[in-house]
């Protein structure tokens, strides 16, 4: 069922509020979100906006009807009673809780009474996805397939519930006095990590700031998500106010310093801006984003939505929160940039910015750039890294870097690695040049000369090699890949492969992985082996033993092709046999006889040999060639060729071993 979601029409004596939950999730390397909806109505005749009410879950005895219970609690003011299930729902200011759940306990009408918190304004009746006090004035939507708790609810009802004047003593004005709760009681290293992280990487201000009641991490190991804010503001005659959140992280996923501070990212990004839209321009939740925002970014607002309607990928709320991440963090990868593509720059940081009401500074300055290797005339050799390190005052766009004026390298931060092998180069003089641009484009360049010095004409160190995959001793079905480590003191030529002798990929170049069918393999032990070979023809090699079950049983033999020589041909001096061996697994070795003598065999499924006279004997005309190809289960296949020589040209010496 879809619900429509539609505020209460004002009434005299009415406040009327929105609870909005965004969770971000990662799930399997894929973004998954949803969109929680709490739209509150309280009325203020005996409530006062910061009461702090309970519930209390009563489970009836069997036959208690709903006249009973209502007769039984008619004698109190102030309570809600409801639904959920089978059992009511009592909802009650604090002050009555003991009396209440007397009363419930000794009446007999119920098996059991319990605290109940995951509604402290009222009690609900519905579905899992859906739940509605009686009053009509509380509506929850749970989008996909996750849940509002009360491990969510507890941390913004309790700070909500709180006395005016407690609220206003515990505002925050800096990060550094933000009210950071870790519940699990394992993550409390994290609160400076992520107060620290938020005062020097993020934008903020004092007012956004100010409005961000908890930072809370939890260990839920059933949520889908890493990350949530839940957004709170109240509606009083259409007026937006009270506009404030809770930004969550689940530690159950998020682990290291960098997880909590990508969540995070994001997470405030979702706080900051709908802080000033709901504030600032009094939009609401379920409102587009202002239209300037849809233009200069831009997107099509045909495709993107208000709402999770279209996916997460194409909500204007969670496009806007990656926004912030990618233009106002270190982290530059976007979770909707494959739908909806990447924000304008410096269009859509102006925007955001702009949000506080401050101007976004014109900057004319280009950025701080330094060539931190190589230094200037520095003697270089073998494989080598360049350091760079380029800062602005607004943000880099990007940074070029060139190797004698051919550009290399492109990155979209300032401070970088670039890798590179000198053999490739001469030896002698060269120069690298480094350009860096800023938002504005303004730039700055410089240029280092270095030179290079590679003597390798003494060079007898063989290559280094390493088998990564598979594993040494693993049994292995099916394909699988062999990656291999390779490196040279000056520079490598080739990595070759090879299973049980014979080549399976050669003259690789980076990266060193070859593709390894074992069921073209016999069931059993077999040997991989890499070999490495540099510019001096120095070869290291490195093998590895692998046993193959695919419990297939190979009965069918090679077949056979000769193109030279041919059937019944004559031959009045030295020629070639050419031959090649087919098979449903594998060919992994061929063999020559000629007149029932070995004249010659390969690993693999070719034979190219050279018959000289030397072969052939002298006082023998008719000849017999036979070819034999043997595959990994040891089946044989072979051919014989017949073919003719002449007495007098056998015993020519100059004429037999000319091409």
């Amino acid at each position: 069922m879809k619900l429509k979601i539609k505020l209460p029409a004002n009434s005299s004596g009415v406040k009327k509020g929105i609870l909005s939950l965004f969770i971000l999730s990662f799930v399997s390397s894929l973004l998954i979100a949803s969109f929680f909806i709490l739209n509150t109505a309280i009325s203020t005749s005996g409530i006062k906006k910061y009461d702090r009410r309970v519930s209390l879950l009563a489970q009836p005895k069997a036959g208690i009807k709903d006249s009973d219970v209502k007769y039984l609690l008619s004698g109190f003011t102030n309570i809600d009673i409801g639904n959920l299930n089978s059992a009511y729902v009592v909802s009650l200011p604090q002050s009555k809780y003991d009396t209440i759940r007397t009363s419930l306990e000794s009446s007999n009408f119920f098996e059991n009474v319990t605290l109940y918190n995951d509604n402290p304004n009222g009690s609900v009746t519905g579905t899992d996805n859906t739940a509605i006090n009686s009053k009509g004035n509380l509506v929850w939507y749970f989008y996909s397939d996750v849940k509002i708790t009360s491990n969510i609810l507890f941390y913004e009802q309790d700070y909500l519930n709180q006395t005016p004047a407690a609220i206003a003593a515990s505002i925050p004005d800096s990060p550094d006095s933000l009210n950071f709760i870790d519940s699990t009681g394992k993550y409390g290293d994290k609160e400076t990590v992520i107060k620290e992280y938020l005062k020097s990487a993020l934008l903020w201000r004092p007012r956004d700031i100010a409005a961000l009641h908890n930072i809370v991490v939890i260990e839920d190991a059933s949520a889908s998500w890493t990350g949530a804010t839940l957004l709170s503001y109240t509606l009083d005659n259409g007026i937006i106010s009270n506009v404030g959140s809770t930004i969550f992280i689940n530690a159950y996923i998020a682990k290291t310093d960098y997880d909590f501070k990508n969540v995070f990212s994001h997470e405030y990004g979702h706080h900051f801006t709908l802080f000033y839209i709901l504030n600032d321009k009094q939009i609401l939740y379920d409102k587009p984003l202002p239209i300037e925002y849809y233009q200069l970014r831009p997107l099509n607002s045909a495709v993107v939505k208000p709402d999770y309607s279209a996916g997460w990928n194409y909500c204007d709320k969670e496009i806007l929160a990656e926004d912030y991440k990618y233009l106002f963090s270190p982290f530059k990868e976007h979770g909707a940039a494959a739908n909806v593509g990447y924000p304008s720059d410096p269009a859509s940081r102006k925007w955001i910015y702009e949000l506080t009401g401050e101007t976004f500074p014109e900057d004319k300055d280009a950025p701080s750039l330094q060539v931190l290797k190589p230094t200037q005339n520095e003697v270089i050799a073998g494989y080598y890294t360049s350091r760079i390190s380029a800062t602005d005052n607004t943000a880099i766009k990007n940074v070029e870097l060139s190797l004698d004026g051919t550009l290399k390298y492109t990155s979209k931060t300032g401070i970088f690695e670039y890798y590179f092998n000198t053999g490739d180069y001469k030896n002698g003089p060269h120069f690298l040049s480094v350009k860096a641009c800023d938002i504005y484009d303004n730039c700055v360049s410089k240029n280092v000369d270095f030179v290079i010095h590679n003597d390798n004409s003494d060079d007898t160190l063989p290559p280094g090699i390493d088998i990564l995959a598979p594993n040494d001793g693993d049994t292995i079905t099916g394909k699988t890949e062999i990656k291999v480590k390779a490196w040279d003191n000056f520079k490598l030529r080739s990595v070759d492969f090879y299973i049980d002798n014979v080549s399976l990929d050669n003259n690789k170049k980076r990266p060193f992985v070859a593709l390894l069918d074992t069921r073209k393999l016999a069931d059993g032990i077999h040997i991989i082996k890499a070999v490495a070979e540099d510019l001096r023809h120095n070869k290291g090699e490195a093998r590895i033993t692998i046993t193959t079950k695919n419990g297939v049983i190979d009965t069918q033999a090679p077949m056979i092709t000769v193109t030279s020589p041919l059937k019944h041909s004559h031959h009045k001096k030295s020629f070639y046999i050419r031959a090649e061996a087919t098979d449903n697994t594998m060919v992994t070795k061929m063999e020559a006889y000629l007149d029932g003598k070995l004249i010659g065999s390969a690993n693999g499924n070719k034979l190219n040999i050279k018959i000289k006279r030397k072969m052939i004997s002298p006082d023998q005309e008719q000849h017999t060639l036979s070819i034999f190809g043997y595959d990994a289960s040891g089946n044989k296949g072979y051919m014989d060729i017949d073919f003719t020589t002449a007495k007098e040209d056998n015993n020519i010496n100059d004429n037999w071993d000319k091409d």
